[in-house]
């Protein structure tokens, strides 16, 4: 069976939480392990927030379970509204977003952090017939900038 419940106490290193179930007079689990997509030659980790709301599947006594998931609610609103957009929006206000239809990924990063990318082999940015390439020798555009100012020297 499942149940609806809130994520009291999270162990990290152990991949576990446990959860007071409302509608069990407020009991509280024993500890439940949280489920994630991949755990062998890829790895996913990602735990509940104190105060999640979750979903887990329980035997019939409710002394073993895993925790499904989180669900969204009245309270915890989806960021988005779109069923073409992947979406993470990150407790800093950082935001990665990409919508399928748009063919458009975006990364808003919060005020004053930074981002780093690091690419050995370099990087290529393409929009149409224009292509930017910052590689280990240097940095390229295509077409090449026209030069239209001049430096004056002092």
């Amino acid at each position: 069976m499942y149940r609806l419940g809130i994520v009291t106490e999270q162990d990290s290193t152990g991949a576990r939480v446990r959860v007071r179930f409302p509608d069990r007079d407020q009991m509280q689990s024993y500890w439940l392990r949280v489920v994630v997509p991949k755990t062998h030659a890829d790895k996913v980790f990602w735990m509940p927030d104190l105060g999640e709301q979750v979903v887990c599947a329980m035997d019939e006594w409710d002394e073993a379970g895993a925790v499904l998931g989180a669900i969204y609610s009245s309270v915890d609103t989806t960021p988005v509204q779109s069923p073409d957009k992947f979406n993470l929006t990150f407790l800093d206000g950082t935001v990665i977003e990409y919508d399928r239809s748009a063919h458009a990924l975006t990364i808003n990063l919060c005020a004053g952090a930074s981002a780093a990318l690091n690419a050995p082999a370099g990087i290529t940015i393409s929009s149409g017939a224009t292509k930017v390439t910052i590689g280990p020798s240097g940095v390229s555009i295509v077409p090449p900038l026209p030069i239209t100012s001049t430096v004056a020297q002092t």
